[in-house]
């Protein structure tokens, strides 16, 4: 024989299974309710459990259960919606599509621009390598010339510094010659005017 169940025992496990769902718990057991109420006999919780079960499950099936009417509106709404929003998507991805495509293109032609520019500068840059390659060689036979003339110059030093020696060296036998010339001179005058 099942022992009766105070109203206020009752009422408190239903309280407890209530707010166990409420924190989280969807579907509590007889021991979860017996923990949180702090102690109780099995024998009271189960069968006010049971009956807490049952209530529930008709109050979830006749929540689930819509009307047809209401159903045929919710669809109806659901595919207007989806329609819509299936609209709005395409249309933006179109928009994208067209906005990326006409970016593309710009980039192409910047780029085919930038590719133009670098086979020009590259153009450029071959012709100043062969300028700077013709200037160097002139640069080198230029070198080589004034090596040539500083050689010249300098041999031309030695010949002139030699003549001058020459020059010098003849001078001083010049002056000798005319002091000669000079003792002769006299020498010669000397005997013209001796009586003998």
């Amino acid at each position: 024989m099942t022992a009766k169940i105070s109203e206020s025992i009752k009422k408190r496990i239903i309280e407890v299974a209530n707010t166990l769902v409420v924190e989280g718990i969807e579907s509590p057991t007889n021991n979860e309710v017996r923990e949180r109420l702090g102690g109780g006999s099995l024998s009271h919780i189960s069968p006010v459990m049971r009956e807490w079960r049952n209530e529930r499950k008709e109050q979830i099936t006749t929540s689930i259960e819509i009307p047809a009417d209401l159903k045929k509106v919710i669809e109806t709404a659901l595919a207007q919606v989806w329609n819509t929003s299936s609209s709005i998507a395409f249309s933006t991805i179109e928009t994208i599509k067209t906005e990326s495509e006409s970016q593309i293109d710009e980039a192409n032609n910047e780029r085919d621009e930038a590719l133009i520019e670098v086979e020009k500068l590259e153009k450029d840059n071959l012709s100043l390598q062969d300028q700077l390659r013709n200037a160097l060689a002139n640069f080198d036979k230029q070198i080589e010339k004034v090596n040539t003339l500083q050689a010249e110059t300098m041999s031309l030093e030695r010949v002139l510094v030699e003549r001058k020696e020459r020059i010098v060296k003849l001078e001083a036998d010049y002056e000798k010659l005319q002091q000669e010339l000079i003792e002769i001179v006299k020498n010669t005058n000397i005997r013209k005017d001796d009586p003998r």
